[in-house]
C-alpha cells in the first residue's frame, strides 16, 4: 500500500511539474501533497455520507458535516507531509521521469474513484 501511495504522489508531482510546469519547489511540493490530501478527503465524505445512509445516524445537516472531518484529515496530512517534506521530495523527483506502467492504471484508477466515491454518496444520500 506504501508504494501505490508513493506511486499516487510521484505521479501528481509528475503532472504538476512537466504539465503545469511549475517552478518553485516549495509551490511544487505544496500543490502535490494537497492534491494527494484532497483525494483522501474526497473518500472520507463519501464514507461519511455512506455511513449517515446505511445506518441510523443522523449526522447534522449543513456545512460543518463535510467541513469539519475534511479540515482535520487535510490539516494532519499537510502537516505530515511537510515534516517528511526533504524525504517525499527526494522520493518525487528521483521517480518522477520512469515511463508509465501498470501501477500507473491503479493510480488513475484511484483518482478517479475517489470523486466517484464523493458525488456517488452525495447523489445517494439525496434520495
Amino acid at each position: 500500500m506504501k508504494k501505490f501511495f508513493n506511486r499516487v504522489l510521484i505521479r501528481i508531482y509528475w503532472f504538476y511539474n512537466k504539465v503545469i510546469k511549475e517552478q518553485d519547489s516549495f509551490m511544487l511540493f505544496f500543490y502535490t501533497s494537497f492534491a494527494f490530501t484532497m483525494f483522501i478527503v474526497f473518500y472520507v465524505w463519501g464514507l461519511i455520507l455512506f455511513v449517515e445512509r446505511k445506518t441510523i445516524l443522523d449526522f447534522p445537516d449543513g456545512i460543518a458535516k463535510l467541513l469539519v472531518p475534511g479540515g482535520l484529515v487535510l490539516l494532519v496530512s499537510l502537516i505530515f507531509f511537510f515534516k517528511r517534506r526533504e524525504r517525499n521530495e527526494a522520493l518525487m523527483r528521483e521517480e518522477s521521469n520512469k515511463k508509465f506502467d501498470k501501477v500507473d492504471i491503479g493510480v488513475i484508477a484511484y483518482i478517479v474513484m475517489a470523486f466517484f466515491t464523493f458525488f456517488y454518496n452525495v447523489v445517494q444520500s439525496r434520495i
